[in-house]
């Protein structure tokens, strides 16, 4: 076998498990994506908050997340754990056969810890990463590190960067995946208009998925009106482009939101469903 018949691989740790990343896009100035930036956990208004997610990526692939954030003082701590699982893969021996010889399941799993603070209109975030991906009978686990920073300027104008999976992997059949090292720069600017308010994100993000450099170009917005959120998206890279929407209800002590993505390849339409609750 060879790492490109692994399944998942650690294609899962750039996958989007938020509703609000999945329809306005990867932005790291997007406040409610903790996840792709470490420096947003300090951006959490409450003392404590927890996400759930769940939803299908592409090919039917399963995933579910959670993110858990805790301020202490004048810094904000972060847990969160992410799951993808590709299931009834066949197996198939050299001999051609009508039926597999049975099925068996790819699964990625990470766990991620980090810590953000604020100091004059910057904050500054380091996260760390416990990551681990089997398939059939093989598996391999290693460490990867994050870091990220956002700047607030006049006039509701953000900047952001963020650089994630810098680390390394066991052996996979004689052979060490490769972390896909992902780097994100990217703005913000949000409009106060009559009646509601629009925030437009642009970001372009690099990454090194199958051993080569990617690039992807992200412009999303994000349309309030009282206590709802439209969302909208769309992304252009190498292979394929996206188009995504999504809503966002912001009640008193919880938020639900829900996205849909559609690509150009006819892949299936990825959607997630996301519940954030506001904690004492």
């Amino acid at each position: 076998m060879s790492l490109s018949l692994y399944g998942l691989g650690t294609q899962f740790l750039v996958t989007p498990y938020n509703a609000n990343e999945l329809s306005v896009g990867s932005h790291p100035t997007y406040l409610a994506l903790v996840n792709l930036n470490p420096a947003l956990y300090s951006e959490e208004k409450k003392n404590s908050s927890l996400m759930v997610n769940r939803g299908t990526w592409v090919s039917d692939v399963s995933l579910s997340s959670l993110d858990y954030i805790q301020k202490v003082n004048d810094k904000t701590f972060y847990f969160g754990a992410r799951y993808s699982a590709l299931s009834d893969l066949e197996f198939r021996g050299e001999k051609p056969e009508d039926e597999p010889l049975g099925y068996f399941t790819s699964h990625g799993l990470s766990f991620k810890s980090g810590i953000s603070f604020n100091r004059n209109n910057r904050a500054y975030g380091f996260s760390i990463s416990y990551v681990s991906m089997g398939i059939y009978t093989e598996s391999s686990s290693g460490i990867g590190l994050g870091f990220g920073y956002l700047a607030k300027f006049r006039k509701d104008l953000n900047l952001g960067i963020s650089i994630q999976n810098i680390g390394k992997m066991s052996l996979l059949d004689n052979e060490a995946p490769q972390l896909p090292l992902r780097v994100l720069i990217g703005s913000s600017k949000l409009f106060n208009l009559s009646m509601f308010s629009s925030t437009v994100y642009t970001s372009a993000e690099l990454n090194s998925l199958n051993s080569n450099i990617n690039y992807k170009l992200n412009l999303g917005n994000k349309l309030t009106w009282k206590q709802m959120d439209i969302l909208s998206g769309f992304s252009i890279s190498e292979r394929v482009n996206y188009v995504s929407f999504g809503l966002n209800l912001n009640l008193k002590k919880y938020e639900i939101s829900y996205g849909i993505n559609i690509n150009s390849q006819s892949l299936g339409e990825p959607q997630i469903l996301s519940l954030k609750f506001q904690l004492p």
